[in-house]
């Protein structure tokens, strides 16, 4: 169970004057880093609150970059588990949270121990870093964490950073980030207004779409190898409908077993040789959603026996906070109730009634939790698609894995 103490959460100086000497001059330089508005987050005091959309893994030093405190970010334990990270991270001062875990309670106390102490706060209210350039869903209880730490509400849109490196994709694009700060809320709105109006305001002021802005900006986004590994994403192909059967390379995506062919032209799309296929990755990735759903919940008593898809895997099998240590290397198979590991020697079984907190880290890592251990599944193709198998556990069983 969680330790209810409060737990003594602190920077260390000599680390945070490392970083802004060393690592935020060398990102600013690699990733083109600028900001807006940034007279609006250099005149705040603490204590406040600041929320972002979540784009690149470098966000959390992006968004400080520009403010002259420290903040306190909230971060997976997913994270933590090597012994080295976990104390370099605790010279940053994170705030360790469960993944997927809405619940974690522990979490929220440190934030409000901070809070009280005068520092700055800040979390990804999607709760996970996008596949698709926009912003999604929040949890309900994101307004309502908002009122209990009764501070301003600081918003930093990361623009361009998807475009720069898509989460799918393991190459940089050569383009540019801008981190934009807005007022969400003031304190007296924090404190006046209802949650059904702050959520109101929440979501107007909170979207963002990074083709809106490269539709603005009119700046490509090229790369040589734009493509490569949008199948770790796309398990589905747009116009045949077949599973693990398009491919990737350089800036082309096509299907083997039909004649679907796009290319990546630099705006966040992949032109199709169809027109009426979408372009959009998020187009795409809505259709996939939409068309894996149907097909899932139609067939769900088929699926009970015959497997939706499976794959070559590794496993690691640890507790929580520890590092995992090697376990299997088999056969995944997906099923509608479950997932079955197959080695030389044995089965083992799965059940989504079974498994906790599950969720995508990075491109293709499988984390789930069952029972007192975690489960980290990898491929050794780095192109095969680990995100299938969230798919079906986000539509056949929501409450165990982490938001769409």
């Amino acid at each position: 169970m969680e330790n209810n103490k409060k737990r003594k959460i602190k920077f260390s100086l000599f680390f945070y004057i490392l970083v802004k000497a060393t690592l935020v001059p060398l990102l600013k330089t690699k990733y083109r880093v600028k900001a807006e508005n940034k007279k609006l987050a250099r005149r705040m005091k603490p204590p406040y609150l600041v929320i972002a959309n979540h784009v690149t893994f470098f966000d959390p030093v992006f968004i400080n970059t520009f403010i002259p405190h420290r903040i306190h970010f909230l971060t997976s334990k997913t994270l933590l588990r090597k012994s080295y990270v976990r104390w370099l991270l605790s010279k940053a001062g994170v705030i360790p949270k469960t993944k997927a875990d809405s619940r974690d309670m522990q979490a929220v106390r440190d934030m409000k121990n901070l809070i009280s102490r005068k520092k700055i706060v800040s979390f990804f209210p999607e709760g996970r870093q996008t596949w698709d350039g926009e912003t999604h869903p929040v949890l309900a209880s994101t307004i309502k964490l908002m009122k209990m730490l009764d501070v301003p509400v600081l918003l930093a849109h990361v623009r361009g950073g998807y475009l720069s490196k898509p989460r799918w994709s393991k190459v940089r694009r050569k383009y540019h980030i801008s981190v934009e700060y807005h007022m969400m809320f003031t304190k007296e709105e924090v404190r006046t207004l209802s949650i059904e109006q702050m959520s109101e305001i929440f979501d107007k002021k909170f979207r963002y779409s990074e083709y809106e802005y490269q539709y603005n900006t009119k700046l490509p986004a090229l790369s040589e190898n734009g493509a490569e590994h949008f199948e770790a994403l796309m398990y589905t192909c747009p116009k045949c409908g077949s599973f693990i059967s398009l491919k990737s390379e350089g800036n082309d995506v096509w299907c083997e077993k039909c004649d679907y062919k796009s290319s990546w032209d630099g705006t966040g799309k992949f032109v199709p040789n169809d027109s009426k296929i979408p372009a959009r990755v998020s187009e795409l990735l809505d259709w996939q959603r939409s068309n894996f759903s149907k097909l899932v919940l139609s067939k769900k008593d088929e699926f009970l026996q015959e497997k939706i898809f499976s794959d070559v895997v590794r496993v690691q099998r640890g507790k929580p906070m520890e590092i995992l240590q090697p376990y299997k290397i088999g056969e995944l198979r997906a099923y509608s109730d479950r997932f079955v590991l197959y080695d030389d020697f044995s089965e083992e079984t799965f059940t989504f009634d079974e498994i906790q907190t599950m969720h995508v880290t990075l491109v293709n890592i499988i984390e789930f939790k069952k029972d007192e251990y975690v489960y980290r599944i990898t491929f050794d193709d780095d192109k095969r698609s680990a995100y299938k198998y969230l798919s079906i556990v986000q539509i056949l069983a929501p409450d165990k894995a982490e938001l769409i």
